[in-house]
């Protein structure tokens, strides 16, 4: 969300319209279905079962936060949709300007079809160009290297997130440049301007934005915030959390997640936007590597000497 945003502020202060196609990824609804993890040995009525008993009701209200904010905050394209096949029949303008990015837009694993993603579906003279577009990966198989050689070789010009990127790129002859991650190119005060008045916590406090399973990360933050002598507060978008024991904002809203961040005292995170949002806010932080799709940190962390 706060990636689209900046994005549409950045074209904003270029003096371009901007409109953001309302794409749905398929098998990523509000019932957030698509993010179950495979389990080895369950069935697929066995997991749709257990989904619902645990996730379904989480996920359907986690989905209205961000619902939320794309109606007041994003300026959607008024059709939406559901389908490459969709976008591909779409009358789309000819002199428009075509932009993909940024968050793991070219990770075949996240995605399964990274088409709509390559602006497959953009008319064929169209300008089109992509914004701190993250792989994610460290590379991509034989075959969709292919199609990604054939995609971005239309587009004017290239800029990915990862400096690795830059030199995956360049193995498969494709020039790009590397250029920080759209949230990282607004502002604190702007930043702070969409927080507002949310609430954020009455009493100081150190706060944990953990998106992958790590006791070491858990241990820290008990550890931090017992030589503070400050509360732990988590934020949590599903009601199995860890860190029991720790005060919970659960499923805050956009702007009060920006709140958060701004006003602990450190932020304990494994995120790459938790870390770059905190870099903005000017909020002191602890950024710990998570176990997949950690190159993207590593960038950001290199890129202003703040790598332990």
């Amino acid at each position: 969300m706060l990636q689209t945003y900046a994005t549409q502020a950045l074209i904003a202060e270029a003096s371009a319209e901007c409109t953001t196609i309302d794409y749905r990824q398929p098998g990523v609804t509000d019932t957030a279905r698509g993010y179950r993890e495979p389990t080895p040995g369950f069935s697929g009525m066995t997991k749709d079962l257990l989904y619902r008993v645990f996730r379904e009701r989480g996920a359907r209200n986690r989905g209205k936060v961000f619902e939320k904010f794309l109606v007041d905050r994003i300026q959607l394209s008024s059709t939406r949709f559901e389908s490459f096949d969709a976008l591909a029949e779409h009358n789309w303008p000819q002199d428009a300007l075509y932009c993909v990015g940024s968050d793991q837009v070219w990770n075949l694993e996240a995605n399964g079809d990274n088409r709509p993603y390559y602006l497959d579906f953009a008319p064929e003279q169209a300008t089109k160009f992509s914004l701190a577009s993250s792989i994610g990966m460290d590379s991509l198989p034989a075959s969709e290297e292919r199609h990604l050689v054939e995609s971005l070789s239309t587009f004017s010009s290239i800029s990915v997130r990862e400096t690795g990127a830059v030199d995956y790129l360049a193995s498969l002859g494709i020039k790009s440049a590397c250029h920080v991650d759209p949230a990282l190119a607004l502002t604190g005060e702007q930043w702070s301007k969409v927080a507002g008045d949310a609430p954020s916590w009455p009493t100081p406090y150190v706060l944990v934005y953990q998106l992958n399973a790590n006791p070491e990360l858990e241990k820290a933050a008990a550890a931090i915030g017992k030589k503070l002598a400050l509360p732990v507060v988590r934020m949590e978008y599903w009601q199995t959390f860890r860190g029991r024991g720790s005060a919970v904002v659960m499923r805050p809203s956009v702007e009060r997640f920006l709140a958060l961040i701004r006003d602990t005292s450190v932020l304990i995170t494994d995120s790459f936007h938790g870390a770059a949002l905190a870099m903005d806010l000017g909020t002191r932080m602890v950024s710990i590597r998570p176990p997949r799709y950690g190159g993207r940190l590593d960038s950001l962390l290199d890129q202003f000497d703040l790598r332990c």
